[in-house]
């Protein structure tokens, strides 16, 4: 393709429509002839992509090679000319001008990297990682060679893909957690329910709507914790037309991701961002406060209102072009490297000697940073009913809280979660626990004495339950009318030993690709089954009894498989393909044996 820019007006005009067939790698050259501009540095090659993602490509002796981000997708991709000064600013540009990518003859997929291939990416950057650290400890010129490595890798990993991608949008006035997330007229309403849609898809950009607060509820709380992101693959951007930036309500927790932040306004309520093990890059964000540790960070056009801290690991902050040119101060430790240019700086600390400490961060974000350094692995706690006290710290069966509400908040930011409740009651708070991936283990005395009123609901996670009685029979304690466990969005439950005492609903219910176990567990009530399966979900029976009135469901393509019960109390039917197994023998749909006197015959 050939594109010419007027002189006089800069109108673009072209020789055909055709830019590229998809898939290819950089293969296609679009030539463009164009006029010197007055106080332009550089000139470039604008491109929205049918997926609306916009590239900006330099045109260097007149000419752009395309690469396979921008050909990966078949459709109309916009083109415009455009002329920029040595800031950076736009001060030409031509009309838009609609190409054409064309479908594969042969069918063939776009060039999109393999996860195996990503994974060595990282593994490449892990390993830069401990050089750094390394070469800082010893050989100042060694680190330079190190740091110019990770940023090479870091390029090298931005506009990746990585399988299947979705865009899922986020309007917090006129969305509702209903939809699909995946159009400007079909958005979510919050950012937990894109998060939740976005474990379907190893890449997912997650677009919030300005001039609106978007709060992140799940997982807030007093010390102000609003997002958490584990092994996450992310972009996050801006849409709409308001001028002011989106803004997201709570603090994030990251730990081992690989995303992108752009345009995005993080200063809500003062909240902390934290990274550990993790890759960034951020342009045109608002930061109250940032804590980097082990992390590599890439910051542009960024306002950082309080400090950058840094642990560890490597960070660029540059504001060269930017109108935010604030930052509260830096702090580097435990090896640590900042290199920061182009704007007004409060501090700057190395290795503990900074202006401001540790000692001057204001008790809320101290405490937040205590949740979040102790946040990776697993949490115990322990809960007394009748002897404890939500003052302690629950780390031991002396020291035990008095509440599943106050277990529940110490372990929240745990990857794991163990509670062990002695005998007692104890009420679920607001009556339904809903866990989004998370892994979370509670054990009782004994199903006789151990009492949890109220609802679960897992969803994309795991929940054990062992020795007790979930009842969700009173309305004052419990959400009477749902099922009262259910698994949901590829959740996992185990239940064993356990009393399930559920009122008008399903004692346990699986759905959507979800799986559940249980063993020695009595179901009972005026609950309609014991177990409800669907939406090709798996339920695994095992010694167990039952005295609900209607026993096993299984449609929608699902399985479910009853072991050592007696098959008396446990009544089944089916429906769409749902299959019921008792002792290893299919009983639904039940199997027509064929015999027959076959007739045979010689040439």
């Amino acid at each position: 393709m050939q594109i010419t820019i007027d002189e006089k007006n800069y109108f673009a005009t072209v020789d055909t429509l055709w830019l590229a067939m998809q898939g290819e790698c950089n293969t296609r050259r679009v030539t463009v002839d164009y006029p010197e501009v007055q106080g332009a540095a550089s000139y470039f090659l604008r491109a929205e992509l049918p997926d609306m993602t916009i590239y900006d490509m330099q045109i260097v002796n007149n000419q752009v090679i395309l690469s396979n981000a921008v050909t990966q997708f078949s459709g109309i991709v916009k083109l415009q000319w455009i002329a920029k000064d040595g800031t950076g600013g736009l001060i030409a540009k031509s009309q838009v001008i609609d190409a054409i990518i064309k479908d594969s003859i042969d069918g063939d997929a776009s060039a999109i990297p393999t996860p195996e291939e990503m994974k060595t990416k990282y593994d490449e950057y892990m390993d830069s990682m401990k050089e750094i650290q390394q070469d800082v400890k010893s050989d100042a010129d060694r680190i330079e060679s190190s740091v110019k490595r990770a940023e090479e890798l870091l390029q090298s990993m931005q506009g990746l893909t990585i399988g299947e991608r979705v865009r899922l949008y986020v309007d917090a006035e006129a969305g509702s957690d209903t939809n699909n997330g995946k159009a400007t007229t079909t958005a979510v309403q919050t950012i937990d329910r894109a998060l939740i849609l976005a474990n379907a898809y190893q890449q997912a950009i997650i677009c919030l709507k300005r001039g609106q607060t978007h709060v992140a509820t799940d997982k807030s709380n007093e010390y102000g914790m609003g997002i958490q992101l584990y092994h996450r693959i992310l972009r996050f951007e801006a849409y709409g037309t308001a001028s002011n930036k989106p803004k997201i309500q709570n603090a994030i927790f990251a730990y081992n991701c690989n995303f992108e932040w752009k345009d995005i306004d993080l200063t809500g309520n003062n909240s902390v961002f934290t990274m550990y093990n993790t890759i960034s890059s951020f342009e045109g964000c608002a930061f109250y406060w940032v804590e980097s540790h082990n992390s590599f960070a890439q910051v542009r056009l960024c306002d950082i209102q309080r400090e950058w801290v840094q642990y560890g690991g490597f960070s660029v902050i540059s504001n060269a072009e930017s109108l935010y040119h604030h930052i509260g101060g830096i702090q580097v430790n435990q090896g640590a490297r900042v290199d920061y240019s182009g704007f007004g700086i409060g501090s700057y600390g190395n290795d503990g000697c900074s202006v401001l400490t540790i000692d001057a961060i204001p008790e809320k974000l101290q405490k937040t940073k205590n949740i979040a350094e102790g946040s990776i692995e697993t949490k115990t706690v322990y809960v007394n009913a009748a002897t404890g006290s939500d003052a302690r710290d629950g780390t031991s069966q002396a020291k035990a809280l008095l509440t599943m509400s106050r277990a529940l908040q110490f372990t929240q930011y745990a990857k794991k979660a163990v509670i062990y409740l002695a005998a007692g009651t104890y009420p679920i708070p607001n009556k339904t626990l809903t866990l989004l991936g998370r892994d979370v283990r509670i054990y009782g005395n004994a199903a006789a004495t151990t009492t949890i009123q109220g609802n679960f609901v897992c969803e994309n996670g795991f929940l054990h339950l062992s020795k007790v009685t979930i009842d969700n029979t009173d309305s004052d304690t419990a959400n009477t009318s749902t099922t009262a466990i259910l698994a949901q969005y590829n959740g996992t439950v185990r239940i064993s030993d356990c009393v399930v005492n559920a009122n008008s609903k399903n004692a346990v219910g699986v759905s959507d690709i979800s799986n559940i176990c249980c063993s020695g567990t009595e179901f009972k009530g005026n609950a309609q089954y014991a177990v409800y399966v669907t939406g090709q979900g798996d339920a695994k029976i095992y010694s167990c009894t039952n005295s609900t009135t209607k026993g096993i469901y299984s449609g929608a393509n699902s399985m479910v498989r009853i072991t050592q019960s007696n098959e008396s109390n446990f009544p089944y039917t089916n429906a769409n393909n749902g299959m019921v197994f008792v002792n290893g023998q299919q009983v639904l749909p039940k199997t027509t044996a064929v015999t027959s006197n076959q007739a045979t015959s010689s040439d």
